[in-house]
């Protein structure tokens, strides 16, 4: 019987393991994937998505166009009918229309939610140049073109990514804590103890409630 016991015990353990490496390696695929994307779409038509103003002329199925400000702009200058402000919500009609992302996402102005891919938990993640990174209460850092993963991403999850694809750090380096979160609730940083991080950088792995509503950036 206790054998038996011992081995029901493995096996669940051995499920959740194989469980958070497919998730962990989808929530870096998903990363690496529109990393690509917006390197190829910058390459082809020298020009970003989400921004490129002759992207109706050019792109089959595309509608609305950004501002050709050389930025994927939060809140852009909306030029003619077919202009969008909003950029980050425009780039994935953009980049899937032009094939660099597999999905198939369209701007929609009444229902933005429906043109935004999701993470693996179902937060919905970002593509735009703004200051959303590193420690939300230190001054604000440059801005830079980031990928954001979204929110509602249990915490250690971004640190199995950040030890994988940059130093481990949540406040330093080339991924970073976010609070980024189109809809839901935000992502917590420090100073709160109930946050993603501490101050020194430390994801929040090791507490006796690790936090489930966390997210990050990529800076590109």
């Amino acid at each position: 019987m206790m054998f038996m016991v011992a081995l029901t015990v493995v096996v669940v353990l051995k499920g959740q393991e194989l469980i958070f490496g497919a998730r962990a390696k989808a929530m870096l695929s998903q990363t690496e994937q529109i990393k690509v994307a917006f390197l190829g779409f910058q390459d082809r038509f020298r020009a970003l998505p989400g921004d490129y103003r002759d992207a109706p002329a050019v792109i089959r199925e595309v509608t609305y166009h950004g501002d050709g400000s050389g930025r994927i702009d939060l809140a852009g200058t909306a030029t003619g009918p077919t202009g969008v402000a909003e950029e980050d919500l425009l780039v994935w009609d953009h980049l899937t229309k032009s094939g660099f992302l597999p999905g198939s996402y369209s701007y929609l102005p009444t229902n933005q939610q429906a043109g935004v891919p999701k993470n693996a938990f179902g937060g919905y993640v970002g593509l735009a140049f703004d200051f959303d990174y590193g420690d939300p209460t230190a001054p604000a850092p440059p801005q830079r073109h980031l990928i954001k993963t979204g929110n509602q991403v249990p915490v250690q999850f971004l640190a199995e990514m950040d030890r994988k694809i940059d130093d481990g750090n949540a406040l330093r380096g080339s991924f970073q804590f976010s609070t980024h979160a189109y809809w839901g609730a935000a992502p917590i940083g420090p100073p709160s103890a109930n946050g993603c991080t501490d101050a020194s950088g430390n994801w929040r792995v090791a507490t006796s409630s690790p936090p489930v509503n966390c997210g990050a950036a990529s800076l590109m």
